[in-house]
């Protein structure tokens, strides 16, 4: 069975009001096998979706994209073809968003993406960016190995995230090629061990607060530290251990995971 893929890209671009351009965008989404999109009501998803397709100062109108859906299908059919092949898992759901998102933007080649359950995936996309159809097929097969992840593994503590994300980036660099992400080489790995001396202590806590200040940055930790630190680790694992089949790779105790790495 193939994917299936929800397109909710088209949008009024004159709507102002944030809640009310979601609750537009979403109008017609139908509770699935997975929720709506994965969320256990609308409510979540609108939550959600007004921190990932906005800025907090976000009033004025915003631009009419165009979205080649047949385009954009293709490219997620063919990706996720290579991701099955590498991990086999249960067919996917996605779900496309258009985002005006600047940090997504600018920062991220115009997409990103969220799984917020087994088999399940978010995609916000701005297509402005010169380069967003690489990097939609890069996000897509980074979201796809966490969505199988969940399979197999409860995702709690820092640790979890930690090296959840070197999963992902690894698969991502197996099944895709291409450069290095920026987040997995933002910090040095001279700096990241410096760093996770300080973190040793605090692995297994459920600290939501933590958890965004390793990963997006804060006084104390720099922007993307937990995926340059995930990256690492699980590249040394990976580079150490006679497990070469992501089927297996993936169902590995993060505790291992570490203790196998170089860190």
């Amino acid at each position: 069975m193939k994917a299936r893929i929800y397109s909710l890209l088209d949008y009024n671009p004159k709507i102002l009001d944030k809640e009310i351009f979601v609750n537009n965008l979403i109008s017609n989404l139908c509770k699935t096998s997975v929720g709506f999109a994965g969320f256990k009501n609308k409510k979540y998803l609108k939550n959600h979706l007004q921190l990932q397709l906005f800025d907090n100062n976000d009033d004025k109108e915003l631009p009419k994209y165009f979205f080649n859906n047949k385009k954009i299908f293709k490219i997620v059919n063919n990706t996720l073809s290579k991701c099955q092949k590498k991990l086999p898992s249960k067919p996917s759901k996605i779900f496309l968003f258009p985002t005006f998102n600047s940090f997504i933007k600018n920062k991220m080649n115009g997409v990103s993406g969220f799984s917020p359950q087994a088999n399940t995936i978010l995609i916000y996309l701005n297509p402005s960016r010169k380069n967003w159809e690489t990097a939609l097929k890069h996000t897509i097969t980074h979201e796809y190995n966490h969505s199988v992840v969940y399979n197999f593994h409860k995702w709690k503590s820092l640790l979890d995230s930690i090296i959840f994300e070197g999963f992902a980036e690894n698969f991502r660099e197996q099944v895709v090629g291409g450069e290095r992400s920026p987040w997995t080489k933002a910090v040095s790995p001279e700096e990241c061990k410096k760093y996770f001396s300080n973190l040793k202590e605090k692995l297994n806590l459920q600290n939501h607060q933590l958890e965004r200040e390793v990963f997006f940055g804060s006084n104390n930790y720099p922007l993307w530290l937990g995926y340059s630190l995930g990256y690492q680790i699980v590249k040394s694992f990976l580079n150490k251990s006679k497990e070469k089949y992501w089927s297996d790779i993936i169902k590995a105790n993060p505790k291992k995971i570490l203790k196998q790495s170089n860190f």
